[in-house]
């Protein structure tokens, strides 16, 4: 379950509102993105065909997370140099996280391996495209995400349908936000 973890680390910052607080209502969205080169050699840039850090990878690290310490420097020496990398900057990352934080990402990852596939799914393609997004439009929608989630149920439902809302965000912004928006704790707006 902590491998899941892979998945939490790039949703910490957006979804445990862990930065600064903004009430201040998101600027519009940009009326035409500027093109940007594609990362992949040419290749359109789009959700990969995959889950993005991938079930596989997610479950190599678990099962790293639960080994001794001889048992995981054994394992990683077997694995090829770029891969062996990869995961012992996951593993630091993991293991750098407090007690307080690592129990409120189990309950994240909870929440998450019980949402059926298909809404793994939809989480996982949200992250990417957050991810894809120019730095100063994501923290836009970094900020939305933590407003939401200082709201409870209600109120976040409301902020989500509201023209407010809909005038700020592009509909693809909108749909991403409201997939991520899925594994925000249950028990917002009691903080």
């Amino acid at each position: 379950m902590i491998a899941r973890v892979l998945l939490v680390a790039c949703l910490l910052p957006v979804l445990l509102a862990a930065g600064k607080k903004n009430s201040a209502p998101a600027p519009p969205p940009p009326k035409s993105a500027p093109a940007r080169p594609p990362r992949n050699g040419g290749k359109a840039n789009r959700p990969p065909q995959s889950e993005p850090g991938g079930a596989a990878g997610e479950r190599a690290l678990e099962r790293l997370e639960n080994m001794s310490p001889q048992e995981r420097a054994k394992a990683l020496r077997n694995l090829p140099p770029a891969r062996r990398q990869e995961l012992e900057q996951k593993l630091r990352m993991l293991d750098s996280v407090p007690p307080a934080e690592r129990a409120r990402l189990r309950s994240q990852l909870e929440r998450f391996n019980n949402l059926p596939q298909q809404k793994q799914n939809q989480i996982r393609r949200s992250l990417w495209q957050f991810q894809q997004l120019p730095p100063l439009r994501r923290e836009t929608v970094k900020a939305e995400l933590d407003r939401l989630n200082a709201m409870p149920e209600g109120a976040r439902r409301a902020r989500l349908n509201s023209p407010d809302f809909w005038s700020h965000y592009s509909p693809e912004e909108r749909q991403m936000i409201e997939g991520l928006s899925q594994m925000m704790p249950e028990n917002r707006g009691g903080r």
